[in-house]
């Protein structure tokens, strides 16, 4: 740990933040290469307004004044009793660079800090491309248009016009009877837009419209108070947008009755507390439900986070660990800047620009707040690569970047390395060819979690070699659609996660275990639990040009159809038949491998190609015999299922043993010999030692 008491990362900061060592493909970013970033419609624009005189939107008026947050009362909130531990950081990390995010600085208008207002007034002045898209967009219909783009333009110029037109949409936008998504995407911004526009009368709406737009804003306020804990990203905007309404309006009564805003425990007690437990899951970057959600709730994070740091000047969510966040996002996305790694609950399998704009504006937001000039060098690639044209499936940006971003700080080199999502349980290695990803999930007890633990995906030269299948929900979630391990069907009990991470030479490994139910504790009349113990320790690294992936999976339990009360496990038809899990799985312990075609099979080995001609080379060990079984999972799952895209189905291979201990050995690339002598499993002469408690290797 640090000096703060933060948890390190097993990284490599190689970054570098001097300009001039940096490409100056690179350096562009945001850059006055205009074509790359403005929308085709930009030919219309024939100037800036600037709030200095030049024209542009509009004509301005002189910049309105920015009047004094009201004070915080303060508020004493009796501390609930904790029932859930903080999360332990098993690592022993090498040392590393660290990522500096500035001091919060408290502002007199939301999120607008005199540095934020200077980069803002820097844009505007240089034409930059970003100022430059905030004008077009605020004049012409983007997709999407909350308004901000107006909004923004109006707080950075005095834009007159400007700002009635923001103020027209968000009237528009913020309707009472709002619902459950519309609230937790926009309640943040809605109250800001509050704060902007009529913060001490002295903004751009009318008092009617101002009332118009409270009364609202009350409504969803009240809605919010009865939000799920378990549900991550509506927790985190609704009890963000009620702290951000409470500061806008200086109606702070709220922010007592949301828990405060400062953690009292580690529990689901508040919605305060919720958000906190939320957060911890972001040490080392992964928040949250899946790879799609999280891009939401991240950003929905960071924008009420800055919100309070702005409103107080004090960081009152030291567990939201931005710069994680940051080198996180970079871990997570393939050299070539094709694709990222994708997990959990997902709409759009293997998107690269049709949801970039997300992404986009995530990095944006966080690469204000951080000025990690990592993650700045690969918006300048994605940006150089796939340029801004005002199409949402490009570099475009939505407009909420615009509130953080800061085009000017330094940019660096390509980050490549290690890096640990500890929160998440997940560990990944980025190199400019090759991703690998290894996880051992934690269990959050939330909406779309998975529920099992384990899986691994090799992403190398252009093309996943090793994955699975994805999709949302249903077939999906469950353990057979992962590289993983199925218990009976089940892919973890009620308890599980990671129990450590580390890293070697050119390679990464982490483990993970579960035990006892499936149910929770005080579950009425719930079966006895059939694990005493199950585990997986798994390894990921290059011998040659041979990627290579070995685990281990050692497991202890009963056939829960042997043990009474079998009939208390949900039967077929509800929505988790957990009956016809286990008997789908003939009550036994299975290691799961997918390949996009049927794979040959001799004896304990498979064999396939991948579409890119690949040869993929699966050898399954045990001490002994082996029982494999292959299901074309067109006919498993069937076509059109919903749930999983019809491209995405493949074929996957079974391996059972009675041996406590199963052993997989994955390459891809040219075959290397593989010898195993108790722990130890030796590729093409390299040796890893591997324990439920460790790995040696090089």
């Amino acid at each position: 740990m640090d000096s703060a008491g933060r948890h390190w990362h097993v990284a490599d900061f190689r970054y570098v933040t001097r300009l001039d060592h940096v490409s100056g493909a690179r350096r562009r970013l945001w850059s006055t290469t205009l074509p790359r970033f403005v929308p085709i419609h930009l030919s219309l624009i024939t100037a800036i307004t600037l709030w200095t005189g030049v024209t542009g939107c509009d004509s301005p008026t002189e910049a309105l004044p920015i009047p004094a947050l009201p004070g915080l009362d303060t508020v004493v909130v009796p501390p609930p009793v904790d029932t859930v531990a903080p999360p332990v950081d098993s690592m022993v990390p090498p040392p590393v660079d660290t990522v500096v995010v500035p001091p919060p600085v408290q502002s007199t208008r939301l999120l607008v800090t005199p540095t934020r207002m200077a980069t803002w007034r820097r844009m505007v002045a240089e034409r930059h491309p970003l100022a430059i898209l905030a004008d077009a967009n605020c004049q012409g219909n983007r997709y999407g248009d909350t308004g901000l783009w107006c909004a923004w333009w109006y707080m950075a110029t005095g834009d007159t016009v400007a700002g009635r037109k923001a103020v027209g949409i968000w009237i528009t936008l913020t309707p009472p009877g709002a619902g459950d998504n519309e609230r937790r995407e926009q309640f943040i911004e809605r109250a800001v837009l509050y704060d902007w526009f009529c913060s001490s009368g002295t903004g751009i709406a009318t008092q009617t419209e101002c009332a118009t737009v409270r009364s609202a804003l009350t409504q969803w306020k009240t809605a919010c108070m009865s939000a799920r804990s378990n549900d991550s990203d509506l927790t985190t905007g609704c009890y963000f947008g009620r702290v951000t309404f409470a500061f806008a309006t200086g109606d702070l009564s709220d922010i007592a009755a949301a828990g405060g805003l400062d953690r009292t425990g580690f529990n689901r007690t508040t919605p305060r507390n919720s958000v906190g437990g939320y957060f911890d899951h972001l040490d080392g970057g992964a928040l949250g439900e899946s790879s799609h959600y999280d891009l939401g709730t991240a950003l929905l994070g960071l924008m009420g986070v800055e919100v309070v740091k702005s409103a107080t000047g004090v960081d009152h969510f030291p567990e939201f660990a931005v710069a994680d966040l940051a080198r996180f996002h970079v871990a997570a996305t393939t050299g070539d800047l094709e694709q990222w790694v994708q997990y959990w609950d997902t709409q759009n399998p293997r998107d690269r620009t049709d949801r970039l704009y997300k992404r986009m504006t995530l990095w944006g937001a966080i690469q204000g707040v951080t000025k990690d000039p990592a993650l700045h060098a690969m918006m300048a690639d994605f940006t150089a690569k796939y340029p801004q044209n005002g199409d949402r499936s490009f570099a475009d940006p939505w407009a909420r970047a615009l509130l953080f971003v800061d085009p000017y700080a330094p940019i660096g080199a390509p980050w490549y390395g290690t890096w640990l999502a500890n929160g998440h349980g997940m560990i990944y290695s980025r190199q400019p060819t090759q991703t690998l990803w290894l996880a051992a999930y934690n269990r959050t007890y939330e909406d779309h979690e998975y529920n099992h633990l384990f899986n691994v995906q090799v992403y190398k030269n252009g093309e996943w070699a090793l994955t699975n299948p994805l999709g949302y929900a249903g077939f999906a979630s469950q353990v057979t659609a992962s590289n993983g391990l199925s218990l009976a069907g089940f892919g973890s009990m009620y308890t599980g996660g990671a129990t450590w991470a580390t890293s070697g030479n050119g390679w990464i490994a982490i483990a993970g275990k579960t035990d006892g139910s499936a149910f929770p504790p005080g579950s009425w009349d719930r079966p006895a639990g059939f694990i005493r113990y199950a585990g997986r320790t798994s390894v990921a690294g290059t011998v040659g040009a041979t990627t290579v992936v070995i685990t281990r999976d050692t497991v202890d339990m009963d056939d829960p159809r042997t043990l009474p009360k079998f009939d208390r496990y949900y039967a077929a038809g509800m929505a988790y038949p957990h009956q016809a899990w286990i008997n789908g799985a003939d009550g036994k312990p299975w290691t799961i491998w997918h390949a996009p075609v049927r794979p040959t099979e001799s004896g304990n080995v498979l064999t396939w190609t991948t579409a890119r001609g690949q040869p993929v080379r699966v050898e399954v060990l045990s001490d002994q015999s082996i029982q494999m079984t292959t299901h074309d999972e067109t006919v498993l799952w069937g076509l059109g299922s919903g749930s999983i895209f019809d491209s995405e189905l493949g074929w996957q291979v079974r391996a059972n043993t009675a041996a406590p201990v199963l052993w997989s050995v994955v390459q891809i690339g040219p075959p290397l010999p593989v010898t195993r002598s108790g722990n130890t499993v030796t590729v093409g002469g390299q040796a890893w030692t591997l324990t439920t408690a460790g790995v040696a290797g090089p």
